[in-house]
């Protein structure tokens, strides 16, 4: 299911915030790699973003990520 929400602060595009990016696309597909449910799966890469973001709101976080994810394969599984 696509998200197609209006992303108010879009942190994606900030290198400094990215470094976590590959980590977060990570425990997303080797989530999904181990038979998790996609949401699950947005669990585990929202879970990893905070680590590296703990200061961030929760709801930005979330779009944040799944910004990212839809960014990257067009949809969430």
């Amino acid at each position: 299911m696509c998200d197609f929400r209006i992303i108010e602060e879009d942190w994606s595009k900030d290198k400094e915030r990215c470094v976590c990016k590959p980590a977060v696309f990570n425990a997303y597909e080797g989530m999904l790699e181990s038979g998790a449910s996609s949401k699950k799966a947005l669990e585990a890469a929202l879970k990893v973003y905070r680590f590296y973001h703990p200061k961030d709101a929760k709801e930005a976080s979330r779009l944040t990520v799944e910004q990212w994810l839809v960014a990257q394969s067009g949809c969430l599984h």
